[in-house]
């Protein structure tokens, strides 16, 4: 049997995202985006993919050894975003300030797993939280409009201090996420 992997950040949301995305919501209703549950906003380490079950064991002594000395720290959340274009986009996401903690967690987390067989399925890594999945937008020039309004002046700090080795399953309704182990950091 396998499972669909990944190792994330969980998002402690605060109250300024949570408002900068209800803004979001409710000024995009007539555009198709899928929101992501305030539940499952994470921020990806590591998609490890379709995985059998029984290497499962490997890939947790991996990322035990891996964080058995890393300090907990913080994330500074600003600027809200788009993947694609103003008239193609496809993520809208809230970004993180560079973070050099972030960086070399991540760096030691890839070097981990290549050890134990995963290659990184992304060339550069470019920290952020997904706010929805967006599938079509019929009105550009007012889905540009509220982005512009949303992104001047948002900053917020988010501890990490755990991270989520996760199982997504895939559905109609959007994905389910499963905590199979978490990591504290110090």
């Amino acid at each position: 049997m396998s499972k669909r992997l990944f190792l994330a950040i969980p998002l402690k949301a605060g109250l300024l995202l949570n408002k900068q995305k209800a803004f979001l919501e409710s000024n995009l209703k007539e555009e198709k985006v899928n929101w992501v549950k305030q539940e499952n906003m994470h921020l990806t380490l590591f998609f490890i993919g379709k995985t059998a079950s029984v290497r499962i064991p490997g890939i947790i002594e991996a990322i035990k050894s891996t964080t058995e000395n890393a300090s907990s720290f913080s994330l500074i959340l600003e600027r809200i975003g788009i993947f694609g274009s103003d008239y193609h986009a496809r993520v809208i996401w809230v970004g993180v300030r560079e973070n050099h903690f972030l960086l070399n967690l991540q760096k030691s987390l890839v070097l981990a797993f290549e050890k134990i067989g995963f290659l990184s399925d992304r060339q550069n890594f470019v920290p952020h939280f997904t706010l929805g999945r967006i599938y079509q937008i019929i009105h550009k020039d007012h889905f540009k409009r509220v982005l512009e309004r949303t992104e001047k002046g948002f900053v917020q700090e988010s501890a990490v201090d755990t991270l989520v080795l996760y199982e997504s399953i895939l559905t109609p309704d959007g994905p389910i996420y499963i905590e199979i182990e978490r990591f504290n950091l110090k």
